[in-house]
């Protein structure tokens, strides 16, 4: 298992990078990559071990790869029919499965990253609700502002729990599951 942030984003990159050419689907998605990816950021910064500039760093090199790897490893219909298109969302805000703000110190970063790197992909998109910092809810502005590329995307998380809740309750999902929602593909 990855002992520090570094580890952990080349150790997301490597089981995506085998997904996709094991199944040459366009699912791989990093989804809520500040949740899973914040433990290891929040334990180096901790300890000392790593800067938020550093952090800015190795999320630009990881948005990079993001931005160039699909394209030759997606079969020959999926990458004509979406033309490039990667539909490689990012997803921040939302809430945690007890039903608090989400919402981390990593997450700024990573909305930082795509301030200064200005991809079209991956696409940043944003769980909204109302307990959400509004300090948070301005970065996000700024960076559709400054960036010009129509994101971050913002999406309803109530509507969006709802949503899930209504069509899979029958399959048996929780109202805890729901929370843990993402968007997939180009528009959800």
């Amino acid at each position: 298992p990855p002992r520090d942030f570094s580890e952990a984003i080349q150790s997301f990159q490597l089981i995506r990078t085998v997904g996709l050419i094991n199944c040459q689907q366009p699912g791989m998605i990093p989804q809520r990559m500040g949740q899973y990816l914040y433990p290891y950021y929040k334990k180096d910064k901790e300890e000392g071990r790593i800067t938020e500039e550093e952090a800015i760093e190795l999320l630009g090199f990881l948005f990079l790869k993001l931005f160039e790897v699909e394209g030759p490893l997606q079969s020959g219909i999926f990458r004509e029919g979406n033309q490039g298109q990667t539909i490689t969302h990012i997803i921040l805000g939302g809430l945690t499965p007890d039903g608090r703000d989400a919402t981390n110190d990593l997450e700024y970063l990573i909305l930082e990253t795509q301030r200064r790197l200005k991809l079209i992909q991956p696409t940043l998109s944003i769980l909204l609700h109302d307990r959400m910092p509004e300090d948070f809810l301005l970065k996000c502005m700024d960076v559709v502002v400054e960036t010009g590329l129509g994101q971050p995307a913002f999406f309803n998380n109530g509507i969006a729990v709802q949503r899930l809740l209504q069509h899979y309750r029958s399959q048996g999902i929780t109202l805890t599951e729901a929370r843990d929602i993402c968007m997939v593909g180009c528009i959800q």
